[in-house]
């Protein structure tokens, strides 16, 4: 998912992406 994270890196996205993460 670090991909992804990177690929939409305007920050809400990747907000998301690392609460995903993180649950």
């Amino acid at each position: 998912m670090s991909s992804l994270a990177k690929r939409f890196d305007s920050g809400q996205l990747q907000t998301e992406t690392t609460i995903s993460i993180n649950q």
